[in-house]
């Protein structure tokens, strides 16, 4: 049975590997450690090193990240500095554009990775580029938002929807109805507590989805408590959950699967948890300082 953890690669582990290409024969081995599924990003994974992880796990063991959390952070960058402008400066009009500009660039931009990305590399399952920059149709449920059509385009498959708690139940009830999407994620929570505070809604949301026989992925859910709780109660088990690999001392990875980076630390993976005839990952609060990728 397929593991439900998710294992999230950042670009900076990929080139801790080694450099000057050692990285290329030492990361494989990494990946290969264990059976777990990766995702990668399009905000920090470069072409090349997606091209050696694709060929490495197969497409039945990578998931793509489209890079919108990064975008909802620029976001609310430029929200900040339009918020701070003054309404009556005679140049007004003219900041407020320039600021609009950068980020409707910084959205272009991440588009056209996110294209390349998926032309290079064929994927398990892809989450949508989920930032209203790119919302095309007053239809939430459109394919013409959020770059869906560019990936089935590329790939024959739409792109999992990513849910934001503030969406609202209805949006999900409908994403659930919907025969468009078979699978789901819940985003935006990643390294809050947010996971916490909406326990209650998540149960309602995942046996709704396990009604309508979706399967649904908590991005980034690094709220250890939260994913044991939803496993525990069984008609809302999660299909998949990404978390990140962090890094840990040395002295504290022995016999443990890691490269040959640092003297002082190394980059691991750990090995799984077996229960209940099903995989799923709890790992120990020391665990979660870790960058997620949403």
């Amino acid at each position: 049975m397929a593991h439900k953890l998710v294992y999230g690669l950042g670009g900076g582990l990929v080139y801790s590997c080694g450099s000057k290409g050692k990285w290329k024969t030492v990361l494989p081995k990494l990946l290969l450690s264990v059976d777990n599924d990766y995702l990668i990003s399009t905000v920090d994974m470069s072409q090349v090193a997606a091209k050696v992880i694709y060929n490495t796990v197969g497409q039945d063991r990578l998931y793509l990240d489209s890079g919108g959390f990064t975008l909802y952070k620029y976001q609310c960058k430029r929200d900040t500095a339009l918020a701070a402008l003054d309404p009556n400066d005679p140049d007004y009009q003219a900041k407020a554009d320039a600021i609009n500009k950068k980020f409707s660039d910084e959205c272009d931009r991440m588009a056209r990775k996110f294209e390349k990305m998926l032309q290079i590399c064929k994927y398990k399952e892809i989450f949508e580029l989920d930032n209203e920059y790119f919302r095309a149709d007053s239809d939430p449920l459109s394919t013409k938002n959020y770059c869906r059509e560019l990936v089935m385009k590329y790939q024959g498959f739409y792109p999992t929807p990513v849910f934001k708690m503030h969406q609202g139940f209805q949006y999900w009830k409908d994403l659930c109805d919907s025969p468009l999407y078979p699978k789901l994620s819940i985003g935006g929570l990643a390294q809050t507590r947010d996971w916490k505070k909406h326990r209650p809604e998540l149960v309602k949301m995942m046996n709704y989805a396990r009604q309508c026989g979706k399967k649904v992925h908590l991005l980034g859910c690094q709220n250890v408590e939260t994913f044991k709780m939803l496993n525990r109660t069984l008609s809302t088990i999660p299909s998949s959950n990404t978390q990140s690999i962090w890094r840990t001392p040395k002295k504290n990875i022995r016999n443990l699967p890691h490269t040959k980076t640092s003297k002082s630390t190394r980059y691991f993976m750990p090995l799984p948890e077996r229960s209940q005839g099903h995989s799923c990952m709890t790992p120990t609060s020391e665990h979660l300082n870790t960058r997620a990728l949403r």
